[in-house]
C-alpha cells in the first residue's frame, strides 16, 4: 500500500493542471498584495515622476549650448551650463536613492506577505493534497517560486514604470517640437510590441517547463536525502545517481531553451532601436540642411531617442524575468485557490473546555473517498478532559 502512493505522487504532474491564466490577469492579482502598501509605492511613483521631468532638460541645456551660446560666444554663461548640469544630475541621484529605497520597501513587504499567506494557507489544506504533491515542489513554491518575483518586484518592476513614464514625457515633447519625424521613429514601435508579445509567449511556456525541472531535482533530492539510510542498506547508490543526472540533464536543457529564445529576442530589439537612429540622422540631417531643423535641436532629438529606447532595450533584458515572474505567479496562485476537502463553517460554534466520558460509534474514516482507513470503527469509555486550542 505505502509503495503505491509513493508510486502515485512520484508518477504525478501537479504543473500539469494548472491552467495558462493571461499575464495581465496574474500581474492584476499580484497588484493587489503590492497596493496594500500603497502609501511607499505612491512616494516612489513620485519620483519616477521626478526623474522623468529632470531627464529632459539635460538635452535642453545641450541644445541651447550647440544653437545659442557657441554661435554668440558667450563666454560668461558656460560656468552656468555646467552648474546646471551638475544641479540636475545631483538631483537625479537624490531621486534615484528615493526611489530605489521605496520600492524595494514596497517589493520586501510584499513578498513577506505572499509568503506568509502561501504558508499560512498550506497549514490549512487537507492531507490528500500532500499524498497528491511532492514535498519538492510545494518547497518550491514557497522559496523558488516567491524569489521569482521578489527579484521583479525590488528591483525591475520600478525601472520598468521610471523608464515607460519618461518615455511618454519625451514623446509628448517630441511630437510637438518635431511631430513628422517623431512618427517615422515610433513606425517601427508597432513591430516592437508584436515581436515582444510573441517571444513573451513562448518564453512562459519555456519557463514553465524550467520551473517543473528544478522542481523535479528538489523531489528527488527530498526523496532520496531522506531516505539515504534505505539507499545505502540496498546498495543503490549508482541508480539514484543515474536518475538525478537524467533531471539535471532534463533541466539544463530547459534552461538553454530559454537562452536560446532570449539571445534571438534581444539582437532583434537592438536591431530596432539602431534603426531608429538611422532615421534621426538620416532625416534629421536633411532638415537642417533645409533649414528645418537647428543642429542643437537634432542633437538633443537624438539624446531624447537614446531616452524613450531604454524602455525597449531595458524590457528586451528583463523579460526573461517577467515571463519566469508570470509562471512563478501562475504556480503560487493555483496553489492559494486550493480549496481544503474539510472547510470550517462560517456559524461554527467555539468548542468550550469540556470533561466527561466520549466514545466513537460506527465511524469511517479515509484520506481518500474511496479508500478507507477505518470504517464501522466503535470505541467507548473514554476519559478525557479536552480544551480547544491547547496542545
Amino acid at each position: 500500500m505505502q509503495a503505491n502512493m509513493i508510486r502515485k505522487v512520484a508518477d504525478s504532474n501537479p504543473d500539469e493542471l494548472i491552467t495558462k491564466t493571461p499575464v495581465f490577469i496574474l500581474y492584476k492579482r499580484l497588484f493587489t498584495y503590492i497596493w496594500q502598501h500603497k502609501l511607499p509605492l505612491i512616494a516612489g511613483l513620485s519620483t519616477i515622476v521626478g526623474l522623468s521631468f529632470l531627464q529632459v532638460l539635460i538635452p535642453q541645456i545641450t541644445r541651447y549650448t550647440i544653437d545659442v551660446l557657441i554661435p554668440q560666444q558667450k563666454f560668461n554663461q558656460l560656468p552656468w551650463v555646467g552648474v546646471a548640469i551638475i544641479g540636475i544630475a545631483l538631483l537625479l541621484g537624490s531621486l534615484n536613492y528615493a526611489r530605489s529605497y521605496t520600492m524595494a520597501l514596497v517589493g520586501q513587504k510584499t513578498i513577506y506577505n505572499i509568503r506568509y499567506t502561501l504558508y499560512e494557507h498550506l497549514q490549512k489544506l487537507s492531507l490528500s493534497y500532500y499524498e497528491n504533491n511532492r514535498t519538492g515542489a510545494i518547497m518550491a513554491r514557497v522559496t523558488q517560486d516567491v524569489d521569482s518575483l521578489q527579484n521583479l518586484i525590488i528591483s525591475d518592476v520600478a525601472e520598468i514604470i521610471a523608464d515607460t513614464f519618461a518615455f511618454f514625457v519625451v514623446v509628448t515633447y517630441l511630437v510637438y517640437a518635431d511631430w513628422q519625424l517623431t512618427c517615422m521613429v515610433l513606425a517601427t514601435l508597432p513591430l516592437m510590441v508584436y515581436l515582444t508579445q510573441l517571444f513573451g509567449t513562448r518564453m512562459r511556456g519555456a519557463y514553465r517547463d524550467v520551473q517543473q525541472r528544478g522542481a523535479e531535482i528538489n523531489n528527488h533530492l527530498q526523496e532520496t536525502l531522506s531516505n539515504i539510510k534505505v539507499i545505502k542498506a540496498c546498495a543503490n547508490e549508482g541508480y539514484e545517481v543515474d536518475r538525478f543526472s537524467e533531471r539535471n540533464r532534463e533541466n539544463m536543457q530547459a534552461n538553454l531553451r530559454v537562452v536560446q529564445l532570449w539571445s534571438v529576442f534581444s539582437p532583434v530589439i537592438d536591431l530596432m532601436n539602431h534603426l531608429g537612429l538611422a532615421i534621426v540622422m538620416v532625416y534629421g540631417s536633411w532638415e537642417v540642411m533645409q533649414h528645418r531643423l537647428s543642429i542643437g535641436e537634432l542633437a538633443a532629438f537624438v539624446a531624447y531617442l537614446n531616452i524613450i529606447n531604454q524602455p525597449a532595450k531595458k524590457f528586451s533584458r528583463l523579460l526573461n524575468v517577467i515571463q519566469k515572474a508570470a509562471t512563478a505567479c501562475e504556480r503560487i496562485f493555483a496553489t492559494l485557490d486550493t480549496e481544503p476537502e474539510v472547510m470550517e463553517k462560517p456559524d461554527a460554534i467555539a468548542l468550550p473546555t469540556i470533561q466527561g466520558n466520549f466514545c466513537f460509534e460506527n465511524i469511517t474514516f479515509g484520506y481518500n473517498t474511496n479508500e478507507p482507513v477505518l470504517q464501522d470503527f466503535s470505541l467507548a469509555g473514554l476519559k478525557q478532559k479536552l480544551s480547544p486550542n491547547k496542545p
